[in-house]
């Protein structure tokens, strides 16, 4: 009996530690997404948090594969988006790497979120004013 329960425990303790491994993976990853997206000034037309700026779309809370397939779409040179002239530039730019990052950055953003003063800018993510 006691190595049947010690058993369990020892599946649930492996099974937990894997996911706090898969957690800070994905906290890391949304971090580097946020430091491409900066500085490859996408906030400027899209908002430091995905929120859209005029007419340029919201990008905060989608899928991570709906945005992947946009921007590798935009990367062919191809996309159906009205500012897809100025996209694909900036697609063409970016390695498959920065956009796995850049998206699951977006995809964790509350496109609802009011603004908010103490965001931190694009300077702060950078570590200083040198974009």
């Amino acid at each position: 009996m006691f190595e049947k329960i010690f058993v369990v425990a020892a599946v649930i303790a492996i099974s937990s530690m894997a996911q706090a491994d898969k957690d800070r993976d994905i906290q890391a990853q949304v971090a580097a997404g946020e430091k491409v997206y900066m500085s490859k000034g996408c906030y400027g037309c899209h908002g430091t948090r995905g929120e859209g700026i005029g007419d340029y779309p919201v990008l905060a809370g989608r899928s991570e594969e709906d945005l992947m397939d946009k921007l590798r779409l935009l990367r062919q040179g191809e996309g159906h988006t009205a500012k897809r002239q100025l996209m694909i530039p900036f697609a063409k730019g970016l390695t498959e790497k920065e956009m796995a990052a850049v998206t699951a950055f977006l995809a964790r953003q509350n496109p609802h979120a009011e603004e908010d003063e103490s965001l931190e800018t694009p300077e702060d993510i950078l570590g200083g004013s040198d974009m």
